[in-house]
């Protein structure tokens, strides 16, 4: 990620800085401390928080929550685990909820 700086004291921008080894490069945070800079605006916008991107994560999350319940019984043989593979096992290849093959009265 290429973050843009300003000089604090200018306003100049200092897109780049010479190395210890001559050659022009990028301005890292390390310079930026070194060198009283400031971030731009666009770089402070990118580190709050997306309201969208965080909406779609809780409804993914809730959407998980109500298809895989944890209140589910045990397996068939009375094993814990064969009830939690069954609930693993994928079901992005037919309508929500249910596998390709699979009849809803399993799920």
């Amino acid at each position: 990620m290429a973050d843009h700086w300003y000089c604090a004291k200018t306003g100049e921008p200092r897109y780049t800085v010479i190395g210890k080894n001559g050659k022009e490069r990028n301005t890292t945070i390390r310079d930026a401390r070194d060198g009283s800079l400031y971030p731009s605006v666009t770089t402070i916008n990118g580190m709050l928080s997306k309201a969208g991107l965080n909406t779609w994560l809780q409804t993914e999350a809730i959407k998980a929550a109500i298809e895989y319940p944890s209140d589910v019984g045990v397996g068939a043989q009375g094993d814990p685990q064969a009830d939690v593979q069954a609930r693993r096992t994928p079901s992005h290849h037919g309508p929500r909820g249910q596998a390709s093959g699979v009849s809803g009265d399993q799920w």
